[in-house]
């Protein structure tokens, strides 16, 4: 079992703004399937059995060739690899080469944590004052996002919070309405020794997060002035409208400036574990000894998250992060789990954590391919990555 001596420090530097870009296509999750399997799929699969028909019309040799290739474009068609249709295989790895190139690309003094640049390369975070409160609103390539922190029972800001707290949020945004895309709840925990041979302590913070993307911030900011002040308008309001909700479930919460939220990003993602900046690689993400893995978490609907929470606790993982995105309609995705270990106690660790997750009645899945994202998505940033279609129990 892995053990760290001392709480990691959390540091962060200052963000950059960056240009609006185009709305990502992870805000169109699900589109093009039937089940598992994908509409240009079953089209290929027509057209073979409509090729093997025609050729039946014509000279008896036609019959069995056009059969031979068929069969053969309909098995490369589903062939299978790693657990997905081989295209998705071959689409996955290139686009994780591409987000090293981009993270790679950006310029060397532009004054952004490296550590961040290479899971959001566009990331930048401004701080405006709403009603004498400070809020900072990042922005990356799918839009804006903002978040608060839920604070302990005892009214703390420093108190770790209870992973109970998690569920009473995810039933607050189950019912949630604001001017906002989806809304999310990160539940970030670190475990350390405080001496050798010391039992762990470990310490929880919450976070909820709301995102307006790209697209729906051309209709939700004209309202407010348009333009980039708008949009920022828009996700203020969207914060009001949150805090309110969370006071009425009797959730002691406070925004987050700009340096609280970057900091909060550099934690939830397991940044603060070192001073490296990360590598994605397939089968997870490295940097300073540390080795993250991140894995979607399939299950039934009613499943609640605080069990599961606490039972990754009490495996002692030295950084890990639950968390849940809910969209407008109240239909939350998959939750996703981030674990981080040392290099050499990463595989132990996983499989240790996977047997708990299931014992509660999810199934993890690791998210080969796309740790970057998932780690990412793990922040406290509303990312769309892993929005399903089951609605959240009330």
């Amino acid at each position: 079992m892995t053990q760290i001596q001392a709480r990691p420090a959390r540091a962060a530097t200052d963000p950059s703004d960056v240009a609006t870009r185009p709305s990502s296509s992870t805000d169109r999750p699900g589109r093009g399937r039937v089940g598992p399997v994908f509409v240009g799929q079953l089209v290929v699969l027509e057209l073979c059995v409509v090729g093997v028909w025609a050729a039946s019309a014509g000279p008896s040799w036609l019959l069995p060739a056009a059969g031979g290739v068929a069969l053969l474009i309909a098995l490369a068609t589903f062939a299978r690899r790693g657990g997905r249709w081989w295209f998705e295989d071959l689409l996955l790895r290139r686009r994780m080469r591409r987000r090293g190139e981009r993270a790679s690309a950006v310029p060397g003094g532009k004054p952004v944590d490296p550590r961040l640049t290479a899971l959001a390369p566009e990331l930048s975070i401004i701080e405006l004052t709403d009603r004498g409160t400070r809020l900072g609103i990042g922005q990356d390539d799918q839009g804006w996002f903002a978040a608060v922190a839920l604070q302990s029972v005892s009214g703390a800001t420093v108190g770790s919070v209870s992973a109970s707290a998690v569920d009473r949020v995810l039933e607050v945004l189950a019912d949630f309405s604001a001017p906002v895309s989806r809304t999310q709840v990160v539940a970030h925990t670190m475990v350390w020794y405080p001496a050798p041979g010391a039992p762990p302590a470990a310490h929880r913070t919450v976070w909820v997060a709301l995102r307006l993307s790209v697209r729906d911030a051309r209709v939700e900011a004209v309202s407010r002035g348009g333009g980039l002040p708008g949009v920022h308008r828009t996700v203020a309001a969207g914060i009001g409208r949150l805090g309110k909700a969370l006071t009425s479930a009797g959730l002691a919460y406070r925004p987050l400036g700009r340096e609280e939220l970057r900091a909060a990003i550099v934690s939830a993602a397991g940044l603060d574990l070192g001073m490296e900046a990360p590598a994605e690689t397939w089968l997870g993400l490295r940097g300073g000894g540390w080795t993250h893995r991140c894995m979607v978490l399939r299950g039934r609907s009613d499943v609640r998250l605080g069990p599961l929470v606490d039972a990754i606790t009490a495996t002692s993982a030295p950084s890990h992060t639950v968390a849940a995105t809910v969209s407008v309609d109240g239909r939350v995705a998959a939750p996703l789990l981030r674990v981080a270990a040392m290099d050499n106690h990463v595989e132990a660790l996983v499989k240790v954590v996977r047997d708990v997750a299931q014992r509660t009645g999810t199934s993890p899945r690791p998210m080969d391919g796309q740790h970057g994202p998932g780690v990412y998505a793990t922040a406290p940033v509303a990312s769309a990555l892993g929005v399903s279609t089951r609605p959240q129990p009330r």
